[in-house]
């Protein structure tokens, strides 16, 4: 048995391996080349075979080719050949090649405008793997490739594509017998197996869920269940109990509101609250139907944060709160003040830190006019830190910025209790201020 890795330069089946495209838990991906033709192919390590098994490995290339000489979706990753190969002893798997960047690279770069068309587009080719009998079961940004005009994306990756109808001998769990995805993107009924059902609406809820994961990531531009991740345990009983939080304000009402639906905990209510069709576009004119699954993803979500507080145990807003803010409000206020001190481009000041209330402190350095630094009025920069609500275990972060007591910033931020995301924040808002006071030469 051949090890996979390194095969840059050599020929396999006839196509030159011409680069690494990429590489995953159970094999790499090389861009084939043959004349003028490119092509992706997926070379198995001995180690992954090792792990599932030859036949089941086989098997799952059986039903990724079922695809192959069918009517082919514009956003899937088109499958050609595939099977054992003798001469290297490894499993294959030759797919079309599609250029681009993995959406997973694009978080936060994303144009809004990219966005609902690119949600349309993924639920498209899910929706159309549906009407194949099968099911992703893997969907999530490192998937998912985007073109370089944001304008088309392709969902790669069929390698635990799985048979939604029930087949002789299956037991019919949603789960397929045993969990196999990504745990940070998959709905809880996957991940712990809970329900069993030959019900086609429970595994569309499981691709409603990875969706919607994927959606909170392309807004909010981070991973979901960021800050509440590690360590690994606490991504277990995020995934179980933890409702995401969306902070985003630049985004369409429609887009959060169809994302907050596909988080849902239970499965049965995700798929009373959206279809098929809510993936592209809000309605023309609002309807009783929507009204009423609003007014229930609204009731959802106080059920969930009352799971939550149950569940996870939140810190306690008295004596323990109290402690965990006064402790950042005062490394920040430090941080924040051996900043100014090394960095030059910011004149003398002065700082101090206050309790508001017992959640509340207030951070404000005032710093001098300097006309040798272009810093022509006396500059009060104030920071803000409250707790807006304990079973969040997130802090409000309120920034502002006068000159001559005149508003010149304002900004308002939920961050993760971490006194270097708190940092973070203040020091990016000082070098925006300093970049709006310092005129242009």
């Amino acid at each position: 048995m051949v090890d996979v890795r390194g095969l840059v330069g050599e020929s396999f089946k006839g196509w030159s391996l011409a680069k690494e495209l990429g590489r995953g838990a159970d094999g790499i991906v090389y861009l084939a080349q043959k004349e003028d033709e490119d092509r992706a192919v997926k070379l198995f390590f001995p180690e992954s075979l090792k792990k599932n098994g030859l036949e089941e490995q086989l098997e799952r290339i059986e039903l990724q080719l079922s695809l192959a000489g069918k009517k082919h979706h514009p956003n899937l990753v088109e499958v050609f050949d595939g099977g054992f190969c003798s001469d290297t002893g490894t499993i294959y798997l030759f797919m079309e090649f599609v250029p681009g960047s993995t959406l997973e690279v694009l978080l936060g770069k994303l144009p809004q405008a990219s966005v609902a068309p690119l949600i349309a587009q993924l639920a498209d080719a899910a929706c159309f793997l549906e009407s194949q009998g099968l099911v992703h079961r893997d969907i999530k940004p490192a998937n998912i490739i985007v073109n370089d005009d944001f304008t088309s994306l392709c969902l790669l990756d069929l390698g635990i594509v799985y048979e939604s109808v029930a087949t002789e001998g299956d037991d019919n769990r949603l789960s397929g017998g045993e969990f196999v995805a990504s745990l940070r993107y998959s709905p809880p009924e996957f991940v712990w197996r809970q329900e069993a059902s030959s019900d086609n609406s429970a595994w569309r809820a499981i691709t409603f869920y990875q969706i919607g994961a994927t959606i909170y990531e392309m807004l909010e531009g981070r991973c979901i269940f960021d800050g509440y991740d590690k360590p690994r345990a606490c991504l277990y009983d995020s995934v179980r109990w933890r409702t995401p939080c969306f902070t985003s304000t630049s985004t369409e009402d429609w887009i959060v509101h169809l994302a907050q639906s596909c988080l849902v905990k239970d499965w049965r209510e995700r798929v009373s609250l959206i279809d098929w069709s809510s993936f592209s576009g809000p309605s023309e004119a609002a309807d009783f139907s929507q009204i009423r699954r609003s007014i229930r993803l609204r009731q959802i979500h106080a059920d969930e944060k009352k799971v939550l507080e149950k569940e996870m145990n939140p810190i306690d807003p008295g004596i323990t709160l109290r402690k965990a803010i006064w402790e950042i409000q005062g490394r920040v206020f430090m941080e924040v003040r051996r900043f100014l001190i090394a960095e030059q481009i910011f004149p003398r000041f002065s700082g101090n830190h206050k309790s508001i209330s017992e959640v509340e402190y207030l951070l404000q350095y005032v710093f001098e006019a300097d006309e040798s630094l272009n810093f022509k009025g006396i500059l009060e920069f104030n920071v803000l830190l409250s707790l807006p609500d304990a079973s969040q275990q997130s802090l409000e972060v309120s920034i502002s910025a006068l000159v001559n007591g005149e508003s010149i910033f304002k900004g308002l931020w939920l961050e993760i209790f971490s006194v270097e995301k708190v940092f973070e924040r203040c020091k990016l808002a000082l070098y925006t201020v300093a970049d709006k006071i310092v005129p242009v030469a």
